[in-house]
């Protein structure tokens, strides 16, 4: 491939909007998981949503597009931390971590073996640790230069999300973010 096409395909990605261009492959993830799905973007030390998917179930998370949340407590915070440079996960505890719920990691030392954990794995879990009674998988979503500043989730009330389910759901959520990041250009 030339200068000219890598030039061409970048100014393409650069003028992408992800919401709608990847609205497909959200929508077919809540439909196989009959759960939210978000897809977020890094703010560190905090996450923004920008495109929701709702559950057709009556109770569910609240969240909005436009809205943050601190990236330590969330499912797609710590996948896209699990892949940040040691500088921004420092920018994220000296930010402070304080308890959301009697769950939230709080400590550095509990952050950074998650992080291990998760880049091991591939997906992040907030296992109700950012709001009361919902629970969240999430996986990293990568771009052509390898940089992982977006992430998407599976959102649940833990009454329909069991731990036990989080394996199940994990391997759905990690292939559609697989297919996100290859849509981006990705190498994966």
């Amino acid at each position: 491939m030339g200068r000219r096409n890598a030039q061409l395909g970048n100014a393409y990605l650069a003028g992408l909007d992800l919401p709608r261009s990847m609205h497909d492959v959200l929508q077919e993830l809540a439909s196989r998981t009959r759960e939210t799905v978000h897809l977020v973007v890094a703010d560190f030390p905090s996450i923004v949503y920008i495109h929701k998917v709702e559950t057709a179930h009556p109770v569910r998370m609240f969240s909005r597009i436009g809205n943050s949340a601190p990236a330590y407590c969330t499912s797609v915070g710590k996948a896209m931390l699990a892949h940040a440079s040691p500088e921004t996960v420092d920018l994220v505890i000296e930010n402070g971590m304080p308890a959301h719920t009697p769950r939230t990691i709080t400590t550095a030392g509990e952050l950074r073996a998650a992080l291990s954990e998760i880049r091991e794995s591939g997906y992040a879990v907030d296992d109700v640790e950012h709001e009361e009674g919902i629970r969240c998988v999430a996986a990293p979503v990568f771009d052509q230069s390898g940089a992982c500043t977006t992430a998407l989730s599976v959102s649940a009330p833990v009454d329909r999300l069991p731990r036990a389910k989080v394996p199940e759901l994990a391997p759905l959520v990690t292939a559609a973010a697989r297919e996100i990041s290859t849509r981006l250009g990705a190498v994966l």
